[in-house]
């Protein structure tokens, strides 16, 4: 089970690097200060949650890493692009 949770890792990772790197050619290191403790708090909640639902061993490790991996990406898109996203969808005109 652990391999196949560890399957979804590039999904994540990848969107995560370019997040990272959007932020470092617009010169903004604040969502990467933001999203590491979020990762930190993901994976903590995971480790306490998880085990509660009887996951245990290596596939509570994987899926509280995936857990972590997620919640930086998600809050790098939204520091990065999201609310930029928004602005745009918000001042398109209905069709």
């Amino acid at each position: 089970m652990p391999l196949q949770i560890y399957t979804f890792f590039p999904f994540v990772v990848v969107h995560r690097a370019y997040f990272h790197s959007v932020a470092f050619m617009e010169r903004d290191t604040r969502p990467m200060a933001v999203g590491a403790p979020m990762r930190t708090g993901a994976i903590l909640i995971a480790l306490l949650v998880l085990p509660l639902l009887g996951v245990q061993g290596a596939t509570l490790g994987v899926a509280a890493l995936l857990a972590g991996f997620t919640s930086e990406t998600a809050t790098l898109w939204w520091l990065i692009l999201g609310k930029k996203q928004l602005r745009v969808w918000r001042t398109r005109p209905a069709v």
